[in-house]
């Protein structure tokens, strides 16, 4: 579990990609606005994904983290790297990135940012 260190400051976030874009910064891509939510987002599924999938196979083998490997994504609002956790017998198979999926589906950011942007609907 993280620390308060690790937390997500979402004020914090707001101002700055408020300051980001009237600075002219894209709000998507590598170096776009919204990215590192989105990253954060995908990663805290990705590790609770494996957390499941441990507990799930815990009495059955002695399975284990096996670190992290990067993977680079497109998505509709542009590329980017998340760190994609591992397990030591490689039999954790992510839900919302795929193994060898390198798109994710073109409404998943746009999901992920009408919910941050504290929107009802969805698109």
């Amino acid at each position: 579990m993280k620390d308060d260190k690790e937390k997500f400051d979402f004020k914090a976030f707001a101002k700055q990609a408020g300051d980001a874009l009237r600075s002219g910064k894209p709000l998507a891509g590598k170096d776009g606005v919204f990215t590192p939510l989105l990253k954060m987002i995908i990663e805290s599924d990705l590790e609770g994904e494996l957390d499941d999938h441990l507990y799930e196979t815990q009495k059955m083998n002695r399975n284990r983290r096996n670190g992290y490997g990067a993977k680079n994504l497109q998505s509709s609002l542009g590329g980017f790297e998340v760190l994609a956790p591992r397990d030591r017998n490689s039999s954790f198979e992510p839900q919302i990135v795929g193994k060898r999926q390198h798109k994710i589906s073109s409404d998943i950011d746009q999901q992920i940012i009408a919910l941050f942007g504290g929107g009802d609907e969805l698109p």
